[in-house]
């Protein structure tokens, strides 16, 4: 998706958030904080693609960041690669990207305008086309490894600009370790990679 070789080039622009309030008329009984989503035990490949939804629309990294494999690889598409630079990201620069995302922050871009911050991810499908293949050791990308392909429309909305629009098909490469949980062996799935087949608008 080209919105995460934007994202992933500028750097973050640092801005001091200052909290204001009313000093006459305070708030007596504040909204309570909405209940924190609880993530599901990852036992199965498409449980574990719905926690990749909920961390992503929920834009929370710490949600995000064990969905990954740490072998993980997001492979773009050829005309988002720039010249010189590689067609892929790692683990670490796939989490790179996310929090810059995941911030809520415009980016600076050196003697432009700053990109405008992401304010809200929606994913309205997400849909497996297809059962998962198992995918050999001989693959050169995703070895040992389960395939699913799957339709995808992503939205991001950003305040005082455009939103965009992610749509087409994405491939989901997963893998599983064995994990005991409450005394019993259960399958612990990841996200071991993605190759981005999407279109954007």
């Amino acid at each position: 998706m080209r919105i995460r070789r934007i994202v992933f080039l500028m750097p973050l622009l640092l801005v001091a958030l200052a909290s204001a309030g009313c000093l006459f008329s305070p708030d007596p009984s504040p909204d309570p904080p909405p209940p924190a989503v609880v993530i599901p035990f990852p036992d199965s490949e498409d449980q574990l693609i719905a926690n990749f939804k909920t961390a992503y629309t929920g834009m929370k990294i710490d949600d995000y960041r064990p969905v990954l494999h740490p072998q993980y690889v997001f492979i773009l598409r050829p005309e988002d690669v720039l010249p010189g630079e590689s067609d892929r990201f790692t683990y670490a620069e796939e989490l790179a990207v996310t929090e810059n995302m995941f911030s809520g922050l415009p980016i600076e871009r050196p003697g432009d305008s700053p990109v405008p911050a992401i304010s809200g991810i929606a994913i309205s499908t997400l849909n497996r086309l297809g059962t998962w293949i198992t995918v050999g050791a001989d693959d050169p990308d995703f070895p040992n490894t389960r395939r699913g392909l799957y339709e995808i429309q992503l939205s991001f909305s950003r305040a005082g600009a455009n939103t965009i629009i992610v749509n087409g098909q994405q491939e989901f490469y997963v893998t599983s370790k064995d994990s005991l949980v409450d005394g019993a062996t259960k399958q612990y799935w990841q996200l071991r990679g993605q190759r981005d087949l999407t279109i954007g608008q």
